[in-house]
């Protein structure tokens, strides 16, 4: 006797869970207001390339950003299935069928290296340095009170040479990344507590409010760098809306983002 094969609905709902589970790892987070790494490298392609290598930077970054954000959830899905917060769903699927989501990971990762070595020498390198920090980040680093908000800042500096060589756009980039993985971080502190797992959102409040005053001082200085000397001076108000609403960070998150797309804008035509 055949076996019985699978309905065919059943399977096609397999089929799309699974084709969610690739693309939910970036749509959820550009749902959440996480997508500013995708506008920055877009802008930054669009300023310091043609119009087809930018749109083809572009292109990459989002792949790059996509397997990344793959990886995270893959490695997190463990804690991801005891926090009310995530998608129980998704995170029982990355546990269950992990070689799966693994292997698309790096076959993700590839193509974006390869496309954008193919590309630029450059945007190469770029690709493989965020992929490395990333992994890193994922397996060890997030773990550690400082050492993740130093690796996030990598990541971010990383992510922003894909797409330019130049150092005062990169170390804005990485900046600000760091600012805003202490507010996301803000906002686990509790699940992530509940699942032994230490970030810098655990650090004492003083200490918080001195690292964000020396990450608002880094964005000062580069803005500063930059020529624009009235934008250096507002950059001062990370550090205020920090201290306002450290216990409701998803305000102080927006207020910040909100802050420096205005003046990211500026930097890049005025620049």
């Amino acid at each position: 006797m055949r076996p019985a094969q699978p309905h065919s609905g059943e399977s096609t709902r397999r089929l799309r869970l699974v084709a969610r589970g690739f693309a939910a790892p970036l749509a959820h987070r550009l749902r959440r207001g996480e997508g500013g790494l995708l506008l920055v490298n877009a802008s930054l392609a669009w300023k310091e390339y043609p119009r087809r290598g930018a749109i083809s930077l572009a292109a990459i970054s989002t792949l790059t950003l996509l397997a990344l954000y793959l990886f995270n959830d893959i490695i997190d899905a463990p804690q991801d299935q005891q926090n009310p917060k995530k998608d129980r769903e998704l995170a029982d699927m990355y546990v269950g069928a992990r070689g799966v989501f693994l292997t698309g990971w790096l076959l993700l990762s590839t193509v974006a290296l390869v496309a954008a070595t193919w590309l630029d020498a450059r945007a190469g390198l770029g690709v493989g340095a965020v992929a490395l920090i990333n992994v890193a980040y994922s397996l060890f680093c997030k773990k550690v009170p400082m050492l993740d908000l130093v690796w996030v800042s990598l990541w971010g500096a990383a992510y922003a040479s894909i797409v330019t060589g130049t150092v005062v756009w990169i170390v804005m980039v990485g900046t600000m990344t760091a600012v805003c993985h202490i507010y996301q971080a803000s906002e686990d502190r509790d699940a992530d507590a509940t699942n032994g797992v230490a970030t810098s959102a655990t650090l004492t409040a003083p200490l918080l409010s001195t690292v964000q005053a020396a990450l608002a001082a880094v964005l000062m200085a580069a803005a500063w760098m930059l020529g624009a000397a009235v934008v250096a001076l507002t950059f001062a108000g990370f550090f205020a809306y920090w201290r306002i609403w450290c216990d409701r960070p998803r305000i102080g998150w927006f207020l910040t983002k909100a802050h420096f797309s205005v003046a990211w804008a500026y930097l890049l035509v005025r620049g």
